[in-house]
């Protein structure tokens, strides 16, 4: 090993817990495959020391595996029988989309209705007018010059009793 390389080791081998079977920077350089050393925490979360230990590599297969050995997996599972029922269950996204649509719906409902009044008021202006006949037209201007009159005779009296009462004084 170059210089580095051991000063690297020594660094390594100071992070573990010493143990007194071995020396901890020469088993690290001894090490084979499958081999590590470990050092856990114990129930108090303190690091124990360190072991020497074989790492099981692990297993698999390239391929697609048959449909007897999954059926045999699935039916080993801790977990078979409870997820055997497919449940479509409505999901937050609908929900949303439900929501969305409901909105959408009221909106146009409101905008027809609104609608539906500008039309309605729109025919009432459009109605025709009926024509005043000859004599509604004498009585409205002769009640309209009578209404003036009596309201200009009137504002004469108040003003000129307002003023004269001012003046007397």
């Amino acid at each position: 090993y170059t210089p580095r390389e051991q000063k690297a080791v020594q660094t390594a081998a100071s992070t573990f817990r010493p143990n007194p079977a071995f020396k901890t920077d020469e088993v690290i350089t001894q090490l084979g495959k499958g081999e590590a050393l470990v050092s856990v925490l114990d129930e108090k979360g303190v690091p124990s020391m360190v072991e020497r230990t074989l790492i099981r590599p692990p297993s698999g297969r390239m391929g697609p595996i048959s449909p007897e050995e999954r059926d045999r997996l699935v039916k080993n599972s801790p977990l078979y029988g409870q997820y055997e029922q497919s449940v479509d269950r409505e999901s937050a996204y609908e929900r949303l989309q439900k929501i969305s649509a409901e909105r959408a719906a009221a909106a146009e409902q409101e905008r027809q209705a609104i609608e539906a009044a500008k039309a309605e008021r729109a025919a009432a202006r459009a109605a025709p007018r009926q024509r005043e006949t000859a004599t509604e037209r004498f009585v409205k201007n002769v009640a309209g010059s009578l209404g003036t009159t009596v309201a200009r005779s009137i504002g004469t009296a108040l003003v000129r009793g307002i003023l004269g009462g001012l003046t007397r004084r």
